[in-house]
């Protein structure tokens, strides 16, 4: 601990209004292993004392207890993410063997309906989200200071698909802003999942949103391009962000393709439209020279 029984003479100590006397002391609250994780600050300064022995002693062994109960709380995020990591790895071996048995059986009905294939796995995909929730699947990363910068990519992609009034904010935040922006409840942290398992990507008309999250996932897309996001080190940095990417990549392509036969569809109507227009004023057209001639 620093103790300065007369912080008022001590040149590393700056008042920033009228000076006082008194003692300072600061603390440090070490994690497990010996770093410095908060400093406990305490001062007598107006009061004209420095601190006795037994409030030292108190200062230090409320430090320790600081420390002991920040280590228990990581160890209980740390069981957490084991357990969630746990299933999920299980969810995800037999979500593949799910995946491909329904791949094989839209195979067979793919000259009759191309987007069979895409469809079943964008459903696969979302089954396997359906059943999970942020509090035990997302706890443990929303606790972490820092973010992998290809996980946070796809976080910010997932959540700019069901938050229109915060997509212009996703693109340059940071994990620290999009924390924020979760806990004054901004952006859909806690319905990520539900939010996901309610979406109806064929019914969906937005190219705009798919396109604005699909830049966000692949930054190369930018003016400025960064390295494209690495599906594995994704996987090896979090395993439910992994399973949000491989969604989100079978939803894009499904809604991709789904939109380009309707834009297809609309425009080969519209030249029909146009062709049986053209042969009714045709046809209107001869048949009034008819009763022309016939007059």
């Amino acid at each position: 601990m620093l103790h300065l029984p007369r912080a008022i003479e001590d040149p590393r100590v700056k008042f920033w209004y009228i000076p006082r006397t008194g003692g300072f002391l600061a603390a440090p609250v070490a994690d497990h292993e010996g770093d410095v994780q908060l400093v406990l600050s305490c001062d007598l300064l107006g009061l004209d004392r420095a601190f006795t022995s037994d409030e030292l002693a108190l200062v230090g062994e409320l430090a320790t207890k600081l420390s002991e109960t920040l280590f228990n709380i990581e160890l209980n995020y740390a069981i957490l993410n084991e357990k969630s990591v746990g299933e999920l790895t299980a969810a995800a071996e037999e979500h593949a063997t799910t995946l491909a048995t329904a791949v094989e059986a839209a195979g067979a009905e793919v000259e009759a309906d191309p987007l069979a294939v895409l469809n079943a796995t964008e459903s696969t995909c979302k089954a396997l989200l359906a059943p999970l929730t942020a509090e035990a699947h997302l706890k443990y990363l929303k606790t972490r200071k820092a973010c992998d910068p290809a996980v946070l990519l796809v976080l910010k992609a997932v959540m700019y698909l069901f938050a229109p009034e915060a997509r212009a904010m996703l693109a340059d935040a940071s994990w620290s802003s999009v924390k924020a922006e979760i806990d004054s409840g901004s952006l859909p942290w806690e319905e990520i999942f539900s939010s996901i398992a309610g979406m109806d990507v064929m019914a969906s008309q937005e190219p705009e949103a798919w396109d604005g999250a699909q830049a966000l996932i692949s930054p190369e897309l930018k003016e400025e391009p960064e390295p494209a996001i690495d599906p594995e080190a994704v996987k090896a940095s979090s395993l439910v962000t992994s399973m949000l990417l491989d969604w989100f990549k079978a939803a894009k392509a499904l809604f991709t393709t789904k939109f380009e036969k309707e834009k297809a569809e609309a425009a080969a109507a519209a030249e029909a439209a146009a062709a049986a227009e053209a042969e009714a004023a045709a046809a209107a057209a001869a048949a009034a020279e008819g009763e022309a001639a016939a007059e």
